[in-house]
């Protein structure tokens, strides 16, 4: 009798696994057959829109995919299906209503009328910096693209529009890059001279000639920034008045020493590099999740949470606010989770709370007062079916 009565529970046990299983896999495929996954004639994207999220697997997943995640105007969440691309970002231009989304072997315009699509026969795995520029309504996208079979690097600019696209190589890793908004992008490019030097550095253009292609010429070496060991450009590069500005971070000659902190302002019609200190920043370690340049201050999110402010006639610096504690974010230390989105006004936060449920959150840039919370809906679940993936840009339409 004893033995008949651990079959029956054993067997009720196996028949309470299955119906586990087959709900939490009936779940994801239910989750697949919802109208969240978007389709190249699908109309009103942009307009029914107020962001995109893009995730992406990393370079060395063994299966790469990437997702962009349009939040629409209500917080509900669409999710349209790419090849994976690390480090993909988006940008949206306002003046087109036209949002540019890349992934490894393709350029997509999406407008309200649906998505156009341009592909290339090159695969690109690692993204650097998507843009815009006036002159021929062009998108651009740039890529590190890496060592070349003669040992060489390269780096990829793919630009264009729906109408028309083309890529240009452009001569070892372009680091970081900017742009004038008209017709010239502005790279830094960092190279080894030969295989017993360190890396050295050089800024280059790539402008748009009257046929509409870029064509790539050198500007200036940057001997004073060379040889430096952990150089960074923490807050990206930024063009002003024909001046191009970054905060930069080193390690001077010692890889070991403390991080030494500095603006870099390089005038173009001068040809000329200034380098200014910045010794509030003395022995930290800073990474910025996202900046901007208005008037002549750069605002910048930092890893940690706080919005900073820094003028590039002064030197000085000012922290506005914290996003965490205005948010109640309590997991800064799992890396990845959040996103930060600095416009001329506003600074938006993506984020989850412990639940696991996301929250757009936005505030007003220069005060941090915040002006809505809104919380996203199926984002967690769509998010759960794709697991591997991970946050790199977050665009605002608007």
């Amino acid at each position: 009798m004893g033995k008949w009565k651990l079959s029956v529970l054993g067997l009720i046990v196996i028949v309470i696994i299955g119906i586990a299983f087959y709900f939490t896999n009936n779940d994801k495929a239910s989750l697949a057959s919802k109208d969240v996954f978007i389709d190249k004639l699908q109309k009103d994207l942009i307009k029914n829109s107020k962001a995109v999220v893009y995730y992406s697997t990393t370079i060395d997943a063994p299966t790469k995919n990437s997702l962009a995640l349009f939040i629409s105007n209500d917080n509900k969440v669409q999710a349209l299906k790419m090849d994976g691309l690390e480090l993909g970002s988006t940008t949206y231009n306002d003046d087109q209503k036209t949002l540019l989304v890349e992934d490894k072997n393709s350029l997509k315009f999406i407008t309200d009328a649906g998505i156009t699509t341009q592909t290339f026969k090159q695969n690109e795995h690692t993204g650097t910096k998507t843009g815009y520029l006036s002159k021929g309504r062009t998108f651009y996208s740039l890529y590190n693209t890496g060592v070349l079979k003669d040992n060489g690097y390269e780096s990829t600019i793919r630009y264009g529009n729906t109408e028309k696209t083309n890529q240009l190589s452009v001569s070892e890793w372009a680091r970081e890059a900017t742009d004038n908004g008209v017709d010239t992008i502005y790279a830094m490019v960092e190279y080894y001279p030969s295989a017993n030097e360190g890396s050295a550095f050089r800024l280059v253009q790539a402008k748009l000639d009257k046929h509409n292609s870029l064509k790539e010429k050198k500007i200036s070496e940057l001997s004073a920034i060379s040889n430096l060991e952990n150089s960074n450009f923490i807050s990206g590069l930024h063009y002003k008045d024909h001046h191009i500005y970054s905060i930069f971070s080193n390690t001077g000659e010692d890889e070991d020493a403390p991080n030494y902190y500095e603006l870099l302002d390089y005038d173009l019609a001068q040809k000329k590099l200034t380098r200014k200190p910045l010794p509030q920043y003395e022995n930290s370690y800073i990474v910025a999740d996202d900046s901007l340049m208005i008037g002549d201050n750069i605002y910048y999110a930092e890893r940690e949470g706080d919005v900073a402010r820094l003028n590039v006639q002064t030197g000085k610096t000012k922290t506005l606010y914290n996003l965490f504690d205005l948010s109640g974010y309590t997991d800064a230390a799992e890396e990845g989770n959040h996103l930060v989105r600095i416009t001329d006004d506003k600074t938006y936060f993506i984020y989850p709370k412990k639940n696991g449920n996301y929250y757009l959150d936005t505030f007003d840039l220069k005060t941090g007062k915040k002006l809505s919370s809104d919380a996203i809906e199926n984002m967690k679940e769509i998010l759960a079916a794709n697991d591997t993936v991970f946050p790199y840009d977050l665009e605002i339409i608007d």
